[in-house]
C-alpha cells in the first residue's frame, strides 16, 4: 500500500493508524473510560519544544508534580485532584514562556 493510499494519510504511520483503531474501538465499546498518557511520553513531547538550558529545570519540576512521597493521602479521587492541581501549577508556572510546550 502506497503512502497517499493509506486510510489515515500519508503522513501516519500503519502503528499509529492501528493505535488509532484500537482507541475508537475502546471508546465505542467503554464510552465513560478514561485515557491517562504515560508520563514518559508526556514529558519527552514537552522537551522536545523546550529549550536545551532550560530542560533540567523543567524536567526536574515536572516530576515533582507526580511524586506522592510527601502525601499521606491514599490512591483514588483525592489523590487525583492532588495531582491535578498541581500539574495545573506547574502549567501556570511555564505557559507564558513556553507556549507549545
Amino acid at each position: 500500500m502506497s503512502a497517499a493510499s493509506r486510510p489515515f494519510g500519508k503522513h501516519v504511520t500503519k502503528t499509529h493508524a492501528l493505535e488509532s483503531l484500537v482507541i475508537a474501538a475502546i471508546e465505542q465499546v467503554f464510552p465513560a473510560a478514561l485515557r491517562q498518557r504515560c508520563l514518559i511520553h508526556r514529558l519527552r513531547n514537552v522537551m522536545a519544544k523546550t529549550p536545551a538550558g532550560m530542560q533540567a529545570e523543567i524536567r526536574d519540576s515536572y516530576w515533582v508534580v507526580f511524586d506522592t512521597s510527601d502525601l499521606k493521602t491514599e490512591p483514588g479521587p483525592q489523590l487525583v485532584e492532588l495531582i491535578d492541581h498541581r500539574l495545573s501549577e506547574f502549567i501556570d508556572r511555564y505557559r507564558a514562556t513556553y507556549p507549545a510546550a
